[in-house]
């Protein structure tokens, strides 16, 4: 994959650059993980992802405890053991008990994919519907561990091949939303709609603040993993919800399972007041949702809870009340009282939370789960897997598909 070998380093070199950053306490190690240098390997404990342990943003091992890291290419991979608090190799791109500093292992360059890596490194499992290019869903862990990040360069956003014959960071960009509005409503709607303040962004399904390591975080900037929204929308209640649910999911110390996705397709008055199904492509590719969805689902519990949003800020408030498909639970409800979004700001997103069983008569494509009741907390994993969904065209089928870090 054009990734230098990290074996080159000179021994002697690598071990004077240590710091010491991993710390004793009674019988483990831990290693903050804002200690840890760029580019970041992929981290594993036997075949899985390695966490932090709890909320304390650390890695925690046990002596004699054995983990590997990976980066891309050939004589990539390093096996290393935990001995009172110090780091020493046993097989990999350093000479065996070679000393090193957890902190200071780091990849040539930024990991571009983990699928060859034959391991279960998917955080992130995104639905995908390759007939309309629509990303229905991703799904993920949302955990109290997640509250401390490394602090990571948004990278670009990438296609990965997913969106043939589109260029869909040119799709994003003000003048071509623009002249695909023209198309499909005329310019004199077109020019009502989108202006220098209000325009689609790419909206995150999973939100790159969400994951811990980087390579997860870069794995977000993946268009299967986005959709048009506008702009007031993403950095208002959407925005809003993401923090809160992560910090008091953290306070909680709970675990849950994030669904988030999208639902319906914008409608908007052409020139003749009729109404027009609206897409970031004028080929009719790239729907551009009605609404954005988050359900929380507590595995331990069965509670849940649907969140949504309505993605078009040209309604009035009775319009888009009008057209919620499921009972809000939330407005006036003190069990949700650290949901700090204005619901009724139709220019941040008017928003709504329903009872899951409720939102699952209208959206067919969720997952299924058991439910017994909503989440009940007043204080509150890219690898990315795709599966396509299945349609009419027989020559899509479901397929799972392991892209990995970007």
């Amino acid at each position: 994959m054009g990734v230098k070998n990290l074996s080159s380093i000179n021994t002697q070199q690598f071990k004077k650059r240590i710091q010491r950053f991993a710390f004793r306490n009674g019988k483990t190690t831990h290693v903050p993980i804002t200690t840890l240098e760029e580019p970041q390997p992929v981290y594993l404990s036997g075949n899985n992802l390695t966490h932090p342990t709890g909320s304390s943003g650390n890695l925690v091992f046990q002596d004699s405890e054995n983990l590997t890291v990976e980066c891309m290419g050939a004589n990539n991979k390093l096996t290393i053991v935990c001995k009172s608090s110090k780091f020493y190799s046993t097989t990999g791109w350093l000479p065996k008990s070679t000393a090193i500093h957890f902190n200071k292992i780091k990849c040539a360059m930024n990991i571009k994919s983990v699928e060859k890596l034959g391991k279960n490194c998917a955080s992130v499992e995104a639905c995908f519907k390759q007939s309309t290019l629509e990303a229905l869903y991703v799904e993920y862990n949302l955990n109290m561990e997640n509250n401390i990040i490394t602090i990571v360069k948004r990278p670009n956003f990438d296609q990965h091949g997913w969106y043939p014959r589109l260029n869909v960071n040119k799709l994003y960009s003000i003048k071509t939303q623009l002249s695909t509005f023209t198309t499909l409503i005329g310019a004199t709607q077109a020019k009502k709609y989108l202006t220098r303040t209000s325009f689609l962004n790419r909206g995150h399904l999973a939100a790159k603040s969400d994951f811990v390591f980087a390579p997860s975080q870069r794995a977000t900037f993946t268009f299967i993993n986005v959709a048009p929204q506008w702009g007031s929308f993403n950095s208002g209640n959407w925005q809003t919800l993401e923090k809160n649910l992560k910090k008091h999911i953290s306070y909680s110390k709970i675990n849950t399972r994030i669904y988030t996705g999208t639902w319906d397709i914008l409608k908007l008055k052409d020139g003749a007041g009729k109404l027009q199904n609206i897409y970031l492509s004028p080929t009719k590719k790239i729907p551009v949702p009605l609404w954005f969805y988050k359900v929380v689902h507590e595995p331990s519990t069965n509670r849940a809870t649907a969140y949504l949003g309505m993605n078009n800020p040209h309604l009035t408030l009775a319009e888009a009340k009008s057209m919620a498909f499921c009972t809000d639970v939330c407005n006036g409800n003190s069990q949700f009282s650290w949901l700090n979004w204005k619901p009724d700001n139709m220019g941040l997103g008017f928003s709504i939370c329903c009872d899951v069983n409720d939102f699952r008569k209208t959206v067919n494509h969720l997952p299924s789960f058991t439910v017994s009741g909503f989440s009940k907390w007043v204080k509150i994993s890219l690898s990315i897997t795709i599966k396509l969904q299945p349609d009419s065209d027989p020559n899509h089928s479901l397929l799972f598909y392991l892209i990995g870090e970007i």
